[in-house]
């Protein structure tokens, strides 16, 4: 997997629904956020149809506009932050020998002058408005580098438009970017030329089951409560670790928080070493697969049994033997249903992201 995050490695109201009281969040500007708070509100079956309808994306067939002026290029650069750029992470997952390094920072990635040339950036953001990407789409312009844009529209079509920039238009606009990885996954697909995978993630509109996972992410929910949410898994499944820590944050509003085997028995989990308190602040969570390495299966093992024994909760999830595309994205729904629950539970807007929206305001200042 290519990761290349950051540089070295990569007064007014805002009202969301029906609100009680003990709803409102101040902010330091000493604006208010209201959330909306009934459980059988319109936001929550929103975002319910949306995991139903999850599926349905992969009948997406994503073309290129302004083909004329697309050339295709062996290696690539997806320059995409946040739910932006969850599909790009779970491509590396899924096909590792890709040559695709995902930048999520401003400019584009530190890397030698002759291979940013020979590489296609691919400016993705869903909404088009990011200032990261827009920052790297005009960088690549700049440097003459091959670039494509996807989005669902905003500033970064029209700029593709406006330049002759090849594009690729992708549905939404209504779902929130986790929530349309879909789209995004197939899109970028499109964009690396890879056409025999699109038609084999085609096949999962009738293969996944939303349904199926319903009840055990609410079951997951309930066992989560009001804790944070603590997520390991292996250096080949972080995609999936990184997906629940981003549904955790924004759809359920929890603190959450992601590492990897073998690296965190190296530091991480001595911060766990006294037993946990009667009431635990953390909840763990282990991803394990089929696939992974064994040493890194007995290092789960035997991390479970330590925390166990100090008496914090631990729950594992086994993602299946061969880690199929199918498993990938199921488990993409299980961590979905679990984020919706626990907003549910806590009587909030899953769909929304309200100090994110405040604080894009106010960096735009």
């Amino acid at each position: 997997m290519n990761f290349l995050y950051g540089v070295s490695y990569s007064g007014s109201t805002h009202a969301l629904g029906a609100c009680s009281p003990s709803s409102i969040l101040g902010t330091p500007t000493g604006d208010k956020i209201f959330y909306a708070t009934a459980p059988d509100t319109m936001y929550n079956k929103r975002m319910k149809d949306a995991i139903l309808s999850f599926p349905q994306q992969f009948a997406y067939r994503p073309q290129i506009n302004n083909a004329g002026s697309f050339k295709p290029r062996k290696e690539f650069v997806v320059a995409g932050m946040g739910g932006s750029h969850l599909a790009a992470d779970l491509i590396t997952m899924w096909r590792p020998e890709a040559p695709l390094i995902i930048h999520s920072d401003y400019g584009l990635p530190n890397l030698p002058k002759d291979k940013l040339k020979n590489s296609l950036i691919i400016a993705n953001s869903y909404s088009g408005n990011t200032e990261e990407t827009l920052s790297a789409f005009h960088a690549a312009r700049k440097l003459k580098i091959p670039l494509i844009a996807v989005s669902t529209g905003g500033k970064l079509l029209a700029l593709a438009k406006k330049h002759g920039v090849p594009y690729i238009e992708t549905p939404g606009g209504k779902t929130e970017p986790r929530a349309a990885i879909g789209f995004n996954f197939m899109a970028l697909l499109k964009a690396i030329g890879r056409n025999k995978d699109i038609s084999l993630a085609a096949k999962l509109e009738k293969q996944l089951s939303p349904e199926k996972e319903e009840s055990a992410g609410e079951k997951i929910a309930k066992a989560i409560g009001k804790k944070s949410l603590i997520i390991y898994s292996s250096g080949r499944n972080y995609p999936l670790a990184y997906n629940w820590k981003i549904n955790m944050n924004e759809t359920a509003k929890s603190p959450a928080f992601a590492d990897v085997f073998p690296e965190l028995n190296h530091n991480e989990m001595n911060a766990f070493a006294a037993k946990a308190a009667k009431q635990p602040e953390f909840y763990f969570l282990i991803l394990r697969s089929g696939e992974d390495y064994s040493r890194t299966q007995a290092r789960m093992a035997v991390l479970k049994r330590l925390l166990k024994d100090r008496s914090w909760p631990v729950e594992e999830i086994y993602l299946g033997k061969s880690g199929t595309l199918k498993d990938v994205f199921q488990n993409v729904l299980l961590s979905m249903w679990n984020s919706t629950y626990i907003a549910e539970e806590k009587k909030i807007d899953p769909d929304k992201t309200p100090i994110i929206e405040e604080f894009k305001r106010l960096i735009s200042e």
